[in-house]
This record gives C-alpha cells, sequence and structure tokens, in this order.
C-alpha cells in the first residue's frame, strides 16, 4: 500500500490547522442572549411618570416595536441563529472528518522494513538469458522456467533464484516463505507515460479553457498544491497495486510527483520508482497550457523552465513539440509545431547536464523530427515516419543514449478513434484531429518495429478512458493494433523500457542483484493477458504488498472490453 510514513513538516505532510494561528469556531449563544435581552427591554419601558399625550404616543411606539419584535425581528433572529448553528455544526463535521483523515494518515505513516522473504515453486515467466542491454523486443527469449524460488533480502534485491529443488532446503533461518506453487512471477512493470491528474474519465469538462485556468489558480494555491500531491500519492498507489513498480510522469500539476518519489526513495513510503517531470515545457498558448504546462516565448523563458524543474526535484523532463488532441480547438491543431528546434535544443542540453533524458510531444513528421534534431530522447506518440526520422532514431548524437526511443502509447488513441462519442465525450473538433493521429502513431509505430528502433511504451493514463490501473490494456492494444506478440509485449514493458531509462542493470527482469520487482499472477500471461488484471501479490524494492486490490471503474471496463 502506498502510505505517506511521514511525520513532519519535511515530507510535505501537514496539519493545515497548524498554520491557523486562531481556529476557534463562532459561537452561536450570542443571538440567543441578544434576543432574550430584547424580550427583557421592551418589556421593562416604564410609562407611569409621563403625560397622558406623550404616554398615548410612547405606548403605541411600545406596541409597534413589540409587534414588529415578534413578528419580524425575532423570527429572522431565531433563523439566523440556526443557520449559524447549521454553519458551525458542518465546520464542525468537516474539522472533524480531517482531523480523521489525518489520524488514519499518521496511523499509516510507519516507515516500511525489509524482511528478507523467499517466493517458493513458482513459474517464472521472463528473459533470463538475453543481456541487459539487448532492447529489441524482437529478439526477446521470454519462456517459463517452472518450479522456481526467488529469494529477497533484507536489501530489498534478489539474493538468489533458481530451481526450488536446490535452493528451497538451503534458505537461512528467518527467511520467511511464499509457497506460489500454481502461480507465475513476472518483473514489475515499468510505465513510461503516465499523468496522475485524474482517473480515465472523460475530460471533456476538464479542458475547456476557463476551466483550465480556474484550475489552475486553484492549485497555485496552498490547498491546491496539496490536493495535488493527494491526488498523485492516490493514483500512484493504484499504480503500484496493479502491477507497475517503476514509472515515469510525463506532465504534472506542479511538484507533486516529485514529491510522491522523494518519499519513495527516502524509503518512507512502498511506492513504484518514480521518475517525475514536473509541468511541461511548451510554447505560449501550447499543448497542456496552463493546467500542467510552463509556457515559453523563446529559448531563454525554455533554459529557465527546465532549470526551474530540474530546481524542483524533476528527474524527467518533457517538452511539447507540437500541439495535442485532447485541448484542440481547431481541425488540424494536434501535430502542428509549436516549440522550436531551438528551444528544445536548449533544454536537451542543459537536461543531459544532469543526465535526464527529454521525452517530446510530438505528432506529426515535421514536429518528430525537429524534436529529434534537438536532442530529445524519447518521442511520445509520434507519427508516420519517413527515411531520414528513421536515420535520426537509429542515431542521434545528441540524445543522451546515443540514439532515440518511440515511445508508443496506443490505448489512449485508439479508444478516443474507436469508441462511440457518448462514450469518450470528446468534441467533434477532437475526434477529428485525434483520428488523424491515431492512424499516424501507429503507422510509424509499425515502421518503427520493422525499421528497429527501439520502441518502449507507456499508457498516457488520466487520458480519457486510460485509468491508473489498466497498464495491462496497453500491452492488450499493442497485441491487437501493432502485432506484438504476447512476449514481445512483456519484454518491452520491461526490460526495454528499463534500458530506455537507463536502469537495465537494477530492474526489468528477475535476476540475483536486481531490486526485488516482482509481480505474481494467477496464469500464465503468455496464455492469457488479462491475468495482469488481477495480481495476487506486488513486490516493489523488496516490500510486498499483499492482496493488492484496485476499485475500478466498471463502466470504462465495459467500454474498454468493446475494443476487444
Amino acid at each position: 500500500m502506498l502510505d505517506n510514513t511521514a511525520q513532519n513538516s519535511n515530507n510535505g505532510v501537514k496539519n493545515s490547522s497548524a498554520d491557523t494561528a486562531d481556529t476557534t469556531l463562532p459561537d452561536t449563544t450570542f443571538a440567543e442572549e441578544f434576543g432574550e435581552s430584547m424580550d427583557d427591554d421592551l418589556a421593562d419601558v416604564s410609562l407611569s411618570d409621563l403625560g397622558k399625550d406623550a404616554g398615548d404616543f410612547l405606548t403605541s411606539l411600545r406596541d409597534q416595536a413589540v409587534e414588529f419584535w415578534q413578528s419580524q425581528a425575532k423570527p429572522q433572529l431565531s433563523q439566523a441563529s440556526e443557520q449559524a448553528k447549521n454553519a458551525v455544526s458542518q465546520a464542525n463535521a468537516q474539522l472533524a472528518a480531517q482531523t480523521q483523515k489525518l489520524n488514519d494518515l499518521t496511523r499509516l505513516l510507519k516507515k516500511p522494513e525489509h524482511v528478507p522473504f523467499a517466493i517458493t515453486h513458482v513459474s517464472i515467466v521472463d528473459d533470463l538469458e538475453s543481456k541487459p542491454d539487448q532492447l529489441d523486443m524482437r529478439r526477446n527469449k521470454v519462456r517459463v522456467y517452472p518450479d522456481q524460488t526467488i529469494v529477497v533480502g533484507a536489501d530489498g534485491k534478489i539474493e538468489e533464484i533458481g530451481d526450488s529443488a536446490s535452493i528451497e532446503p538451503a534458505l537461512p533461518q528467518g527467511y520467511r516463505r511464499l509457497d506460489a506453487t500454481g502461480k507465475f512471477a513476472i518483473p514489475g512493470l515499468i510505465n513510461l507515460h503516465v499523468h496522475t491528474f485524474s482517473n480515465g474519465k472523460p475530460l471533456q469538462k476538464m479542458t475547456s479553457k476557463d476551466q483550465t485556468l480556474k484550475m489552475r489558480r486553484f492549485f497555485d494555491t496552498k490547498a491546491g498544491r496539496e490536493a495535488a500531491f493527494a491526488l498523485s500519492l492516490k493514483n500512484l498507489e493504484t499504480m503500484l497495486r496493479s502491477g507497475v513498480t517503476t514509472l515515469r510522469t510525463l506532465g504534472d500539476l506542479g511538484d507533486d510527483a516529485i514529491r510522491v518519489s522523494k518519499l519513495v526513495d527516502e524509503g518512507r513510503i512502498i511506492g513504484p520508482r518514480v521518475l517525475a517531470s514536473g509541468p511541461i515545457i511548451a510554447a505560449v498558448g501550447g499543448h497542456g497550457a496552463p493546467l500542467i504546462s510552463t509556457e515559453c516565448a523563446d529559448e531563454a523563458d525554455a533554459a529557465v523552465a527546465v532549470d526551474r524543474n530540474i530546481a524542483m526535484g524533476a528527474s524527467a523532463i518533457k517538452v511539447a513539440s507540437t500541439g495535442g488532441v485532447t485541448d484542440s480547438t481547431q481541425r488540424g491543431e494536434a501535430g502542428a509545431v509549436q516549440l522550436t528546434e531551438g528551444q528544445m535544443a536548449i533544454i536537451c542540453e542543459i537536461a543531459h547536464e544532469h543526465g535526464l533524458l527529454v521525452a517530446a510531444h510530438a505528432q506529426s513528421l515535421d514536429g518528430v523530427k525537429n524534436a529529434l534534431r534537438a536532442g530529445v530522447d524519447t518521442i511520445e506518440h509520434g507519427s508516420e515516419l519517413d527515411d531520414e526520422a528513421i536515420a535520426l532514431f537509429k542515431n542521434n548524437p545528441k540524445a543522451l543514449h546515443g540514439f532515440s526511443i518511440f515511445d508508443a502509447t496506443v490505448l489512449a488513441g485508439v479508444a478516443m478513434r474507436d469508441l462511440p462519442q457518448s462514450v469518450t465525450q470528446i468534441d467533434d473538433i477532437p475526434l477529428a484531429n485525434g483520428t488523424d493521429i491515431t492512424n499516424g502513431m501507429l503507422a510509424g509505430l509499425k515502421q518503427a518495429k520493422e525499421a528497429g528502433i527501439v520502441v518502449s511504451m507507456g499508457t498516457d493514463s488520466a487520458m480519457p478512458l486510460v485509468t491508473q490501473y489498466g497498464t495491462w490494456r496497453e500491452l492488450e492494444v499493442l497485441m491487437k493494433y501493432a502485432d506484438y506478440t504476447a512476449s514481445e509485449a512483456l519484454y518491452t514493458a520491461t526490460h526495454v523500457n528499463a534500458g530506455v531509462l537507463g536502469l537495465g542493470s537494477e530492474i526489468g527482469t528477475l535476476r540475483e542483484g536486481y531490486s526485488a520487482d516482482i509481480v505474481i499472477t494467477d496464469e500464465n500471461l503468455l496464455e492469457n493477458l488479462s491475468t495482469l488484471d488481477d495480481v495476487e501479490l506486488v513486490v516493489a524494492h523488496g516490500l510486498p504488498v499483499f492482496r493488492p486490490q484496485v476499485k475500478k471503474n466498471e463502466e470504462i471496463e465495459c467500454n474498454l472490453d468493446m475494443l476487444g
């Protein structure tokens, strides 16, 4: 469970009331006491010493005042008092709810501890033969290794792995045993394109300019930043429970995912390994602006923006080379060139000095080639390719690895293109743009695979119908729409993605000395990929998450089943 274990101000989790000097709630007894005093004051008026005319006049005034008080003022004051009581009651209820949440969080803020254990008698589904730097999914050697035991040490790494008959009898005393007879183990999944600001529901209301401006103003407040952090925490927990043990965010509301990544790195929570980008760097009015993008007018602005993200703690950088689909308002806007090659080159140069990969949202051939020439490392979504683009992918001296990667995100596109508008809730213009972009992306993906370009995968989670728990769905559509085999899909989501991140010697496979990132399933996914829809156990950095169920949106699931 991704539970925040920090209890002090250094971890970004605070009791909001601690920042307020006076938290006293209003006292409604004042209104009641005031009303009673009015009754007393009017009743005590004495007329015995007044002359008859003056007395009659004042008696009339007193009677009118009493009538006004009894018929109008007193009921209104009583009503106001009741409203005040209700307001205070609601405030107290909200305060109690927030206090309970804080208490629950505090109760769960217990630093996780590694306990050595062994998963015994499990069938491993992995490629344990290819070299870690083998990134061509077509050459994978994924197969089933029956009756294996995986020994996990107190450092969270795999100590030993092999036949149960030889390893299990020699397990050191104190190691816990998890009998996985009949179960299957795969490396933890790696998702290279994640957003945490939503959960896969349609985004129509969120993508209007007025709405995004209002949301941006909110997320710039202290309360908004804490809400974004809580949202990231929740969605990344969901992703972990679905079997994703490493991910890269590419377009955050602020520093929310960065804060989660720090908690994971410090061992304060059990969570996926997170490489977080912070906000996208975009042109003025560009893709993702203003909600998840920083707008840049020139190269100087671009340098400032990337420096700001790095200072914030970003471990990845994303730029918007072109316009996108979901926020497009004109035909052809998606894929239109936005950031210049010069702006992206400055960003890549600075990011690479810090050892950070740069990803580019690019949905047209011109946008792809501009980004590649600038030194971008991973092309997100992509387009149909030409010979120049293919050559730049395979040999890109400005890129951190010396080559660039085609990062496929198929599900978001085909769901938008192939499901009814009554389901996706997108307007005609984004639908038309999305159809063109998806067709180009699928064509480019097949070209890339055939040409031997390194092809990774991500889900573009938070886009319409792309849930935080549905990484397996991306593998499913790669098989249906891009002619992947199940072994190619698994190899891409583990070995290839690990290599792209520069972590191929640490994660992505089940080998001795590697991080114990493990997913246990009921069935062999090579025969039934949907077994990933409900995993039995997730181990992240050697920390097991038992019964890792997630709450699913059944309406979305039914709609996605239509794609099958």
